[in-house]
């Protein structure tokens, strides 16, 4: 037991060197220059260069990843529960705002830019759902799904600024995003939307109107 212990303590102080080790690997994730210590465990700790960097009694860190284009990273856990939790390692020149989603779906928003960036876990680990518009708004997710939309088209109506916009649909467990036929539009550049059952959707628009659609109609595959 002396000697496990005293394995673990070595981890601790020396992470790069004993992450390498198969041994290590056991205990210890490593990404770059952070390592998450004990791997798979409540109450573990993210270490960058052996420097506790975040602790919480009741969550398991499971993976983190840089933000895209910053020096700032995203960390994900997940508590007893079940519910993720979300936390930016925020590098002072970064202006970057995180909203946790849920069920492992976290949005970056870059605020010099106004451009936003969806992450999620997938399969414990990290990812960006990589999509090719500047123009991501309105991410929602359900226990099983995330729907988000992009701005295709704002034109003048009537002296208002329209916003038309396109949905996205993914599986929280598969990496297929099905571009759906729903084309709403709003005098708001970000929609209001909200999971109403397993497949259907609500968009509450600028003026109090509200939709709701039945996506599982739209993409019957992903249900």
């Amino acid at each position: 037991m002396s000697q496990i212990l005293l394995f673990l303590l070595s981890i601790l102080l020396c992470p790069p060197v004993f992450a390498e080790s198969s041994h290590a690997s056991l205990f210890v994730k490593t990404v770059e220059e952070f390592t998450i210590f004990p791997k798979g465990q409540p109450n573990n700790a993210v270490y960058r260069d052996g420097k506790l960097l975040l602790q919480s009694p009741t969550v398991q860190w499971l993976d983190l990843i840089q933000i895209n284009n910053t020096e700032s990273w995203l960390v994900s856990g997940i508590d007893e529960e079940g519910k993720y939790h979300g936390h930016l390692l925020l590098n002072e020149k970064d202006k970057l705002a995180m909203t946790n989603q849920g069920y492992g779906v976290y949005d970056i928003l870059k605020k010099e830019t106004g451009i936003l960036e969806i992450y999620r876990t997938y399969k414990d680990q990290l990812e960006i759902i990589k999509t090719k518009y500047k123009s991501v708004r309105s991410p929602t997710a359900s226990p099983t799904h995330l729907v988000f939309a992009h701005i295709r088209d704002s034109r003048k109506e009537r002296n208002k600024q329209i916003f038309e916009f396109r949905l996205h649909l993914i599986r929280h467990d598969s990496t297929e995003i099905k571009s759906l036929k729903l084309y709403p539009k709003d005098e708001s550049a970000k929609l209001e939307m909200q999971w109403i059952g397993k497949s259907k959707i609500q968009i509450r628009y600028h003026n109090g109107k509200r939709d709701t659609f039945d996506l599982k109609k739209h993409a019957p595959t992903l249900f």
